[in-house]
């Protein structure tokens, strides 16, 4: 069988990748004080930075880790123009567990 090469190279949707790029020392943050937690310290890691810098990219990397483990996780966004809220959020709608 032959056929030309590079015919079917490309894709009609743009795939931005799922994997976070450049933020391991923070990552590794996360997930040491969170084992340092789960060993019976207590701790607090707040993420702050300007809009659009990964945030929230960076919160969701250390999620799925955490919760496999059992762990609770709860985020929460402050707003500094229109208010704010510090209470835990999940899929755009504030809970409380």
């Amino acid at each position: 069988m032959s056929f030309e090469l590079a015919q079917n190279d490309f894709s009609s949707k743009l795939q931005i990748p799922q994997k976070l790029y450049g933020r391991e020392n923070e990552i590794n943050a996360l997930l040491q004080a969170f084992e340092q937690v789960s060993e019976g310290t207590s701790e607090m890691m707040l993420v702050a930075g300007y809009s659009g810098v990964g945030k929230t990219a960076l919160v969701n990397e250390v999620h799925k880790p955490m919760t496999e483990k059992h762990g609770y996780f709860a985020a929460a966004v402050q707003y500094f123009q229109t208010g704010f809220s510090l209470l835990p959020e999940k899929d755009g709608k504030t809970f409380i567990h």
